[in-house]
């Protein structure tokens, strides 16, 4: 095995490597970084350099050591990577994690060399964002931001104060960021577009999706490479530094509003995703009686009737493609279809050159619907009622099972003890939750029926509705920027 080689073998057969190899492998690992530790050893070190006699600069007690403090530091990183978290797993190049070890540790070299101690310290992400920095405390689910509790609650009384509909557009989606950062998970991946650090508690049911403002991305968790919590140094001095001089370093003078600069056009932004929405609509014959016609047609209307109802969720939603709002707008889309496929029932369609007529929502011709579910649940501390669907559903090349059932269209909520329906006090629901007003006693005991459906976004009626989302996406994209909207695709 040739050294050059070795990161290249490392990733092709992590899985086969037992930790019995670890040691073998260590000394090619060193050989293959020897000359980025001699980099490192001298920033470390303050060592001063001798272009014309390198090796004499490395020829000494303080680089030996660095040199044995980075060959533990190797061992544990191939430890890590290997067998603790595994990371192989998810496609991670080794190379670069490594590379990230021996760094963490130059610097910890570097400043216990310049006489002083130091510690780590999360940071917010989300202040980080604006650019200062502030601590975290332990919270209720995970770790606190005050700083952006405090922004929740003044942004909050902003948007209850607000007409106008170019602020609430920008107050909603800064509402969304700063909650996401108000309590959030420690454990997080590394956004593929912008490469931040997004919460782990960010992830739904449906996928996560980078919760910063100028980034677009959402995807699969399983696709994602973890990445550490942002963390500062904290330092104890022995000399120098005081803490009144630390703290400068940790100034906010930063206006963070004033960053934000979204939606500046959204009446300009409006009128083109209606236009876009309407151009394609008309391109579909309006007296075609194919049932994927009369589908994509009812589908259209509903993106359509949205766009009247929830103007700012929709602009942001398809032209910056962000959720403002806590509860999946693809399921609000999906409701809407369903009301007007509904309401033009009994509905006469042409398949196969054939017509008939379809007068149920389990039509299956509609692949729509598998029919109806029943489940017992609680409301929890929340106000929420988790889908407990015991249908599941296994498909896909693979057989893969996909879980319980998505909630399709409620049909009602009843209280088990007194067996009245609750259904008036449903505030909404997705294909995963209800969500109850928050006068219905918590820990109540309901009964929910409701038709399913299969739990697969590129399946049934979903598809076609994802399809027709990514069409108008992109026509508003070069409409606006004139040029085709490039998509990152994780492998």
């Amino acid at each position: 095995m040739q050294k050059d080689n070795i990161i290249t073998y490392i990733n092709k057969n992590a899985k086969y490597i037992k930790e019995e190899d670890l040691h073998n492998l260590l000394q090619e690992v060193v050989d293959y970084f020897s000359f980025k530790i001699s980099q490192l050893a001298i920033k470390s070190y303050s060592i001063k350099l001798d272009k014309n006699n390198f090796e004499q600069a490395t020829n000494n007690l303080a680089f030996d050591a660095f040199k044995e403090g980075a060959k533990e530091v190797l061992l544990d990183g191939l430890n890590t990577f290997l067998f603790k978290k595994q990371h192989w797993k998810n496609k991670r190049d080794i190379e670069p994690y490594l590379l990230t070890c021996l760094n963490y540790y130059s610097l910890n070299v570097k400043i216990e060399f310049d006489g002083t101690i130091v510690k780590r310290k999360p940071i917010c992400p989300g202040c980080k964002f604006y650019g200062f920095t502030e601590d975290l405390t332990i919270g209720y689910d995970g770790l606190r931001c005050e700083f952006c509790v405090k922004k929740v609650n003044s942004i909050t009384y902003l948007l209850n104060n607000t007409e106008n509909i170019d602020d609430k557009a920008r107050l909603e989606a800064l509402l969304v960021f700063r909650k996401c950062f108000s309590e959030h998970s420690r454990k997080g991946y590394k956004c593929p577009d912008c490469e931040r650090f997004i919460p782990d508690s960010c992830k739904t049911e449906f996928g996560i999706s980078c919760p910063y403002l100028d980034c677009v991305f959402f995807g699969k968790v399983e696709n994602l490479n973890e990445m550490s919590h942002p963390t500062r140094s904290w330092y104890n001095h022995t000399s120098g530094i005081n803490k009144e001089q630390e703290n400068t370093l940790r100034s906010k003078n930063i206006d963070a509003e004033t960053a934000v600069i979204i939606f500046e056009q959204f009446n300009n932004e409006l009128k083109i995703l209606s236009e876009v929405i309407d151009l394609q609509m008309s391109r579909i014959k309006p007296k075609d009686k194919k049932m994927t016609s009369i589908q994509k047609r009812l589908m259209y209307q509903a993106y359509k009737n949205m766009l009247n109802k929830y103007p700012e969720e929709m602009v942001s939603y398809l032209v910056h493609m962000k959720h403002v709002t806590e509860f999946a707008i693809q399921a609000k889309i999906f409701q809407e279809y369903v009301k007007l496929l509904r309401d033009m029932m009994p509905l006469t369609v042409t398949k196969g050159g054939e017509e008939f007529d379809i007068i149920s929502l389990t039509d299956p011709n509609l692949c729509l619907f598998t029919g109806i579910s029943k489940f017992e649940a609680e409301i929890n501390k929340n106000h929420i009622i988790p889908n407990n669907t015991i249908e599941t559903y296994t498909g896909g090349r693979k057989f893969k099972n996909m879980g319980s059932c998505f909630i399709g269209l409620l049909i009602d909520v009843k209280d088990i003890n007194t067996g009245k329906s609750l259904l008036d006090d449903v505030v909404e629901y997705n294909f995963a939750q209800i969500k109850m007003k928050n006068d219905i006693p918590i820990n109540t005991k309901v009964e929910v029926t409701h038709f399913r459906m299969i739990p697969h976004y590129e399946m049934g009626n979903l598809v076609h509705l994802q399809r027709i989302r990514r069409k108008i996406v992109d026509s508003v994209y070069f409409r606006i920027h004139g040029k085709k909207r490039e998509i990152v695709r994780v492998k």
